[in-house]
Protein backbone atom coordinates (compact mmCIF):
# COMPACT_ATOMS: atom_id res chain seq x y z
CA UNK A 1 0.00 0.00 0.00
CA UNK A 2 2.80 2.68 0.79
CA UNK A 3 4.92 1.60 -2.63
CA UNK A 4 0.98 2.67 -4.37
CA UNK A 5 0.94 5.72 -2.15
CA UNK A 6 4.29 6.78 -3.19
CA UNK A 7 3.75 5.75 -6.88
CA UNK A 8 0.28 8.16 -6.95
CA UNK A 9 3.06 10.71 -6.65
CA UNK A 10 4.63 10.04 -9.97
CA UNK A 11 0.98 9.94 -11.51
CA UNK A 12 0.54 13.36 -10.37
CA UNK A 13 3.86 15.34 -11.56
CA UNK A 14 2.80 13.86 -15.02
CA UNK A 15 -0.70 15.17 -14.59
CA UNK A 16 0.11 18.38 -13.30
CA UNK A 17 3.33 18.80 -16.44
CA UNK A 18 0.60 17.77 -18.99
CA UNK A 19 -2.13 20.35 -17.30
CA UNK A 20 1.07 23.17 -17.18
CA UNK A 21 1.45 22.56 -21.16
CA UNK A 22 4.70 21.39 -20.34
CA UNK A 23 4.05 17.70 -21.85
CA UNK A 24 2.44 18.10 -25.43
CA UNK A 25 -1.24 16.27 -26.06
CA UNK A 26 -0.86 12.69 -27.54
CA UNK A 27 -1.87 11.97 -30.64
CA UNK A 28 -4.73 9.58 -29.90
CA UNK A 29 -7.05 12.16 -28.03
CA UNK A 30 -9.05 8.91 -26.29
CA UNK A 31 -6.10 8.44 -23.88
CA UNK A 32 -6.62 9.74 -20.42
CA UNK A 33 -3.86 8.42 -18.96
CA UNK A 34 0.15 8.89 -19.62
CA UNK A 35 1.20 6.35 -17.07
CA UNK A 36 0.50 3.06 -16.37
CA UNK A 37 1.71 1.13 -13.18
CA UNK A 38 2.12 -2.44 -12.52
CA UNK A 39 4.23 -3.60 -9.42
CA UNK A 40 7.68 -1.79 -9.70
CA UNK A 41 7.43 -1.49 -13.58
CA UNK A 42 6.23 1.69 -15.21
CA UNK A 43 5.01 2.86 -18.82
CA UNK A 44 4.74 6.70 -19.88
CA UNK A 45 3.38 7.46 -23.65
CA UNK A 46 4.87 10.88 -24.47
CA UNK A 47 5.38 12.98 -27.62
CA UNK A 48 9.00 12.25 -29.37
CA UNK A 49 9.71 15.71 -28.85
CA UNK A 50 13.23 17.39 -27.35
CA UNK A 51 10.88 19.49 -24.40
CA UNK A 52 9.08 16.06 -23.75
CA UNK A 53 11.81 14.13 -23.38
CA UNK A 54 13.44 16.49 -21.27
CA UNK A 55 10.38 17.19 -18.68
CA UNK A 56 9.97 13.06 -18.10
CA UNK A 57 13.15 13.15 -17.25
CA UNK A 58 13.72 15.54 -14.93
CA UNK A 59 10.41 14.04 -13.05
CA UNK A 60 12.55 10.96 -12.88
CA UNK A 61 15.30 12.19 -11.70
CA UNK A 62 13.30 14.86 -9.26
CA UNK A 63 10.68 12.20 -8.23
CA UNK A 64 14.14 9.82 -6.94
CA UNK A 65 15.69 12.21 -5.06
CA UNK A 66 12.51 12.57 -3.24
CA UNK A 67 11.41 9.04 -2.61
CA UNK A 68 14.44 6.99 -3.17
CA UNK A 69 13.02 5.20 -5.70
CA UNK A 70 15.73 6.18 -8.61
CA UNK A 71 14.83 4.98 -11.97
CA UNK A 72 17.72 3.06 -13.48
CA UNK A 73 17.67 4.45 -17.36
CA UNK A 74 20.12 2.02 -18.73
CA UNK A 75 17.85 -1.26 -17.49
CA UNK A 76 15.03 1.21 -19.45
CA UNK A 77 13.76 0.56 -23.10
CA UNK A 78 11.56 3.17 -25.19
CA UNK A 79 9.74 1.78 -28.11
CA UNK A 80 8.13 4.17 -30.98
CA UNK A 81 4.66 3.87 -31.73
CA UNK A 82 3.58 5.57 -35.18
CA UNK A 83 6.89 7.67 -34.77
CA UNK A 84 9.35 8.50 -37.56
CA UNK A 85 12.48 6.42 -37.58
CA UNK A 86 14.69 10.25 -36.54
CA UNK A 87 12.76 10.33 -33.50
CA UNK A 88 14.63 7.51 -31.56
CA UNK A 89 18.01 9.03 -32.47
CA UNK A 90 16.61 12.30 -30.36
CA UNK A 91 15.37 9.72 -27.52
CA UNK A 92 18.48 7.93 -27.48
CA UNK A 93 19.97 11.20 -27.01
CA UNK A 94 18.16 12.57 -24.31
CA UNK A 95 17.70 9.82 -22.14
CA UNK A 96 20.31 6.82 -22.72
CA UNK A 97 18.07 4.08 -22.83
CA UNK A 98 18.07 1.39 -25.06
CA UNK A 99 15.58 1.62 -28.46
CA UNK A 100 13.10 -1.51 -28.81
CA UNK A 101 10.85 -1.77 -31.83
CA UNK A 102 7.77 -3.74 -31.76
CA UNK A 103 6.76 -6.84 -31.38
CA UNK A 104 8.26 -6.68 -27.96
CA UNK A 105 7.70 -8.23 -24.59
CA UNK A 106 6.29 -6.34 -21.41
CA UNK A 107 5.22 -8.91 -18.37
CA UNK A 108 5.50 -11.48 -20.20
CA UNK A 109 2.72 -10.31 -22.83
CA UNK A 110 3.83 -9.91 -26.32
CA UNK A 111 2.79 -6.22 -27.43
CA UNK A 112 2.46 -5.52 -30.92
CA UNK A 113 0.73 -2.79 -33.02
CA UNK A 114 -1.53 -5.31 -35.35
CA UNK A 115 -3.09 -8.36 -34.54
CA UNK A 116 -0.37 -10.78 -33.51
CA UNK A 117 0.90 -13.57 -35.31
CA UNK A 118 0.92 -17.41 -34.83
CA UNK A 119 4.77 -16.94 -34.76
CA UNK A 120 4.32 -13.90 -31.74
CA UNK A 121 2.12 -16.59 -29.61
CA UNK A 122 4.39 -19.94 -30.46
CA UNK A 123 5.93 -18.57 -27.05
CA UNK A 124 2.90 -19.03 -25.85
CA UNK A 125 2.18 -22.79 -26.82
CA UNK A 126 6.13 -23.63 -25.55
CA UNK A 127 5.24 -22.47 -22.18
CA UNK A 128 2.33 -24.92 -22.00
CA UNK A 129 4.31 -27.63 -23.39
CA UNK A 130 6.99 -27.26 -20.72
CA UNK A 131 3.84 -27.90 -18.10
CA UNK A 132 3.28 -31.46 -20.00
CA UNK A 133 6.73 -33.40 -20.72
CA UNK A 134 6.14 -36.71 -21.42
CA UNK A 135 7.61 -38.39 -18.34
CA UNK A 136 5.66 -35.94 -16.08
CA UNK A 137 2.09 -36.97 -18.25
CA UNK A 138 2.91 -40.42 -18.19
CA UNK A 139 2.73 -40.05 -14.27
CA UNK A 140 0.04 -38.09 -13.84
CA UNK A 141 -3.40 -39.13 -13.52
CA UNK A 142 -6.66 -38.11 -14.57
CA UNK A 143 -7.64 -36.44 -11.49
CA UNK A 144 -3.73 -34.83 -11.46
CA UNK A 145 -4.26 -33.60 -15.03
CA UNK A 146 -7.72 -32.18 -14.33
CA UNK A 147 -6.17 -29.88 -11.04
CA UNK A 148 -3.27 -28.85 -14.04
CA UNK A 149 -5.80 -27.82 -16.44
CA UNK A 150 -7.54 -25.75 -14.27
CA UNK A 151 -4.85 -24.26 -11.73
CA UNK A 152 -2.26 -23.97 -14.00
CA UNK A 153 -3.09 -24.10 -18.16
CA UNK A 154 -6.07 -21.72 -17.75
CA UNK A 155 -3.86 -19.54 -15.69
CA UNK A 156 -1.42 -19.02 -18.24
CA UNK A 157 -4.16 -18.50 -21.28
CA UNK A 158 -5.78 -15.90 -19.40
CA UNK A 159 -2.84 -14.19 -18.71
CA UNK A 160 -1.84 -14.18 -22.30
CA UNK A 161 -5.44 -13.37 -23.39
CA UNK A 162 -4.90 -9.33 -21.32
CA UNK A 163 -2.82 -8.51 -24.45
CA UNK A 164 -5.36 -9.60 -27.13
CA UNK A 165 -8.92 -8.24 -28.66
CA UNK A 166 -12.07 -9.93 -26.44
CA UNK A 167 -15.44 -10.03 -27.54
CA UNK A 168 -16.27 -8.91 -23.60
CA UNK A 169 -14.37 -5.71 -24.52
CA UNK A 170 -17.44 -4.82 -26.59
CA UNK A 171 -19.76 -4.50 -23.88
CA UNK A 172 -17.16 -2.95 -21.33
CA UNK A 173 -17.09 -0.16 -24.49
CA UNK A 174 -20.84 0.10 -24.11
CA UNK A 175 -20.89 0.15 -20.03
CA UNK A 176 -17.48 1.54 -18.73
CA UNK A 177 -16.35 4.35 -20.80
CA UNK A 178 -13.98 5.46 -17.93
CA UNK A 179 -11.24 2.30 -18.84
CA UNK A 180 -8.01 2.90 -19.86
CA UNK A 181 -8.77 1.73 -23.73
CA UNK A 182 -12.57 2.23 -23.70
CA UNK A 183 -11.60 4.86 -26.89
CA UNK A 184 -9.39 2.91 -28.85
CA UNK A 185 -10.82 0.69 -31.92
CA UNK A 186 -11.20 -3.10 -30.84
CA UNK A 187 -11.11 -5.91 -33.58
CA UNK A 188 -13.05 -8.64 -32.68
CA UNK A 189 -14.30 -11.68 -34.79
CA UNK A 190 -17.20 -10.92 -37.61
CA UNK A 191 -19.36 -13.90 -35.37
CA UNK A 192 -18.59 -12.64 -31.82
CA UNK A 193 -19.66 -9.24 -33.35
CA UNK A 194 -22.51 -10.91 -34.95
CA UNK A 195 -23.45 -12.48 -31.08
CA UNK A 196 -23.20 -9.10 -29.25
CA UNK A 197 -25.43 -7.35 -32.06
CA UNK A 198 -28.26 -9.67 -31.37
CA UNK A 199 -27.81 -9.82 -27.60
CA UNK A 200 -27.83 -6.29 -26.74
CA UNK A 201 -30.68 -4.18 -26.42
CA UNK A 202 -30.44 -0.82 -25.94
CA UNK A 203 -32.38 2.05 -24.46
CA UNK A 204 -31.33 5.58 -25.04
CA UNK A 205 -30.85 8.08 -22.83
CA UNK A 206 -28.84 10.94 -23.54
CA UNK A 207 -27.11 8.87 -26.46
CA UNK A 208 -23.68 9.57 -25.54
CA UNK A 209 -22.76 5.61 -25.63
CA UNK A 210 -24.60 4.42 -28.12
CA UNK A 211 -23.60 4.10 -31.58
CA UNK A 212 -25.69 5.67 -34.17
CA UNK A 213 -25.20 3.57 -37.25
CA UNK A 214 -24.19 0.00 -35.77
CA UNK A 215 -26.33 -0.33 -32.26
CA UNK A 216 -29.72 -1.76 -32.24
CA UNK A 217 -31.15 1.68 -30.55
CA UNK A 218 -34.85 1.74 -32.81
CA UNK A 219 -36.91 -0.60 -31.32
CA UNK A 220 -35.12 -3.63 -31.20
CA UNK A 221 -32.95 -2.37 -34.50
CA UNK A 222 -30.11 -0.50 -36.24
CA UNK A 223 -29.73 1.79 -39.24
CA UNK A 224 -27.72 -1.22 -40.91
CA UNK A 225 -30.83 -3.30 -40.97
CA UNK A 226 -33.55 -0.65 -41.91
CA UNK A 227 -31.50 1.04 -44.48
CA UNK A 228 -28.78 -1.32 -45.59
CA UNK A 229 -27.85 0.88 -48.97
CA UNK A 230 -27.85 4.25 -46.87
CA UNK A 231 -25.32 2.23 -44.43
CA UNK A 232 -22.91 1.44 -47.32
CA UNK A 233 -23.09 5.25 -48.50
CA UNK A 234 -21.63 5.99 -45.17
CA UNK A 235 -17.59 5.31 -44.40
CA UNK A 236 -16.85 3.11 -42.22
CA UNK A 237 -14.11 5.09 -40.00
CA UNK A 238 -17.63 7.28 -39.31
CA UNK A 239 -19.48 4.24 -38.74
CA UNK A 240 -17.67 3.11 -35.97
CA UNK A 241 -17.19 6.40 -34.39
CA UNK A 242 -20.26 8.15 -34.10
CA UNK A 243 -22.84 8.56 -31.47
CA UNK A 244 -26.23 9.07 -31.85
CA UNK A 245 -25.87 12.34 -29.69
CA UNK A 246 -23.71 13.72 -32.45
CA UNK A 247 -25.30 12.32 -35.13
CA UNK A 248 -28.29 14.00 -33.88
CA UNK A 249 -26.89 17.41 -33.22
CA UNK A 250 -27.67 19.61 -36.04
CA UNK A 251 -28.52 16.60 -37.98
CA UNK A 252 -24.59 15.90 -38.00
CA UNK A 253 -25.65 12.29 -39.60
CA UNK A 254 -27.03 13.66 -42.89
CA UNK A 255 -22.98 14.98 -43.23
CA UNK A 256 -22.10 11.31 -42.99
CA UNK A 257 -23.78 10.51 -46.11
CA UNK A 258 -20.86 10.45 -49.37
CA UNK A 259 -21.31 8.85 -52.20
CA UNK A 260 -23.52 8.79 -55.32
CA UNK A 261 -27.53 9.03 -54.16
CA UNK A 262 -29.52 5.98 -55.86
CA UNK A 263 -32.99 6.05 -55.96
CA UNK A 264 -33.16 3.22 -53.41
CA UNK A 265 -30.77 5.35 -50.94
CA UNK A 266 -32.88 8.63 -51.13
CA UNK A 267 -36.01 6.05 -50.12
CA UNK A 268 -34.30 5.03 -47.50
CA UNK A 269 -33.14 8.37 -46.65
CA UNK A 270 -36.51 9.28 -45.90
CA UNK A 271 -37.48 6.80 -43.85
CA UNK A 272 -34.90 7.59 -41.30
CA UNK A 273 -35.45 11.11 -41.40
CA UNK A 274 -38.91 10.21 -40.51
CA UNK A 275 -37.77 8.11 -37.45
CA UNK A 276 -35.27 10.69 -36.48
CA UNK A 277 -37.91 13.45 -36.28
CA UNK A 278 -39.53 11.79 -33.75
CA UNK A 279 -36.29 10.33 -31.59
CA UNK A 280 -35.44 12.65 -28.87
CA UNK A 281 -32.80 12.37 -26.21
CA UNK A 282 -32.54 12.92 -22.25
CA UNK A 283 -30.17 15.02 -21.31
CA UNK A 284 -28.32 13.80 -17.86
CA UNK A 285 -29.81 10.02 -18.28
CA UNK A 286 -26.94 7.43 -19.58
CA UNK A 287 -27.99 5.07 -22.10
CA UNK A 288 -28.98 1.82 -20.93
CA UNK A 289 -27.70 -1.73 -21.98
CA UNK A 290 -29.32 -4.82 -21.64
CA UNK A 291 -27.95 -7.81 -21.99
CA UNK A 292 -31.23 -10.30 -23.38
CA UNK A 293 -28.97 -14.06 -22.47
CA UNK A 294 -29.20 -13.36 -18.92
CA UNK A 295 -31.78 -12.24 -16.57
CA UNK A 296 -29.95 -9.82 -14.82
CA UNK A 297 -29.48 -8.08 -17.94
CA UNK A 298 -25.42 -7.91 -17.28
CA UNK A 299 -22.93 -9.32 -19.64
CA UNK A 300 -21.47 -12.68 -18.70
CA UNK A 301 -19.19 -15.04 -20.78
CA UNK A 302 -20.96 -18.03 -19.87
CA UNK A 303 -24.09 -16.75 -21.17
CA UNK A 304 -22.26 -15.77 -24.46
CA UNK A 305 -20.68 -19.25 -24.93
CA UNK A 306 -23.82 -20.99 -24.48
CA UNK A 307 -25.45 -19.09 -27.07
CA UNK A 308 -22.94 -20.31 -29.30
CA UNK A 309 -24.05 -23.91 -28.71
CA UNK A 310 -27.73 -23.46 -28.99
CA UNK A 311 -29.19 -26.91 -30.86
CA UNK A 312 -26.54 -28.74 -30.15
CA UNK A 313 -26.86 -31.94 -28.43
CA UNK A 314 -25.14 -32.38 -24.97
CA UNK A 315 -24.57 -34.57 -22.37
CA UNK A 316 -27.16 -34.11 -19.34
CA UNK A 317 -25.99 -35.75 -16.56
CA UNK A 318 -22.49 -34.16 -16.13
CA UNK A 319 -23.90 -31.64 -13.59
CA UNK A 320 -24.90 -34.36 -10.96
CA UNK A 321 -21.43 -36.29 -12.30
CA UNK A 322 -18.79 -33.45 -11.65
CA UNK A 323 -20.96 -31.61 -8.83
CA UNK A 324 -20.96 -34.71 -6.74
CA UNK A 325 -18.54 -35.19 -4.14
CA UNK A 326 -17.26 -37.88 -5.23
CA UNK A 327 -13.80 -38.31 -5.38
CA UNK A 328 -12.52 -37.30 -9.05
CA UNK A 329 -11.40 -41.20 -9.71
CA UNK A 330 -15.02 -42.15 -9.24
CA UNK A 331 -16.55 -38.91 -11.11
CA UNK A 332 -13.59 -40.02 -14.26
CA UNK A 333 -15.40 -43.95 -14.12
CA UNK A 334 -19.01 -42.63 -14.10
CA UNK A 335 -18.21 -39.76 -17.19
CA UNK A 336 -16.98 -42.49 -19.11
CA UNK A 337 -19.33 -45.38 -18.40
CA UNK A 338 -22.39 -42.41 -19.07
CA UNK A 339 -20.48 -42.51 -22.45
CA UNK A 340 -20.96 -45.78 -23.09
CA UNK A 341 -17.54 -46.91 -22.70
CA UNK A 342 -17.83 -50.32 -22.82
CA UNK A 343 -13.92 -51.63 -22.56
CA UNK A 344 -13.82 -49.81 -19.19
CA UNK A 345 -17.08 -51.50 -18.18
CA UNK A 346 -16.58 -55.11 -18.80
CA UNK A 347 -12.67 -54.82 -17.57
CA UNK A 348 -13.25 -56.44 -13.78
CA UNK A 349 -9.42 -56.26 -13.04
CA UNK A 350 -9.30 -52.59 -13.98
CA UNK A 351 -8.39 -51.37 -10.55
CA UNK A 352 -10.04 -47.87 -11.20
CA UNK A 353 -13.42 -49.70 -11.71
CA UNK A 354 -13.15 -51.65 -8.01
CA UNK A 355 -12.24 -48.32 -6.57
CA UNK A 356 -14.91 -46.83 -8.05
CA UNK A 357 -17.31 -49.46 -6.96
CA UNK A 358 -15.89 -49.76 -2.99
CA UNK A 359 -15.89 -45.50 -2.81
CA UNK A 360 -19.46 -45.78 -4.23
CA UNK A 361 -20.97 -48.19 -2.12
Amino acid sequence: MLFILVMDVLNSMVKFATDRGLLQPLVVQQVRHRVSFYADDAVIFLRPASLDLQVIKCILEYFGHASGLQTNLSKSSASRIHCPADALALTDETLSCEIKEFPCTYLGLPLCLRKPTKAMLLPLIDKVADYLLGWKASLMNKAGCLIMVRVVLIATTIHHLIALDLPKWLWSQRTDPDRLWAGLSVSVPPKARAMFDVAIRTTVGDGKSTKFWIDRWLDGKCIADLAPSLFSAVPSRIVKSRTVAQALHNRTWVADITGALSVQVLFEYLLIWDLMEDTSLQQDVPDQHHWKLTQSGVYSSKSTYSAFFLGSVSFSGWKRIWKGWAPLKCKFFLCLSSSQDVSVMKDERCSLTKACRTEVL
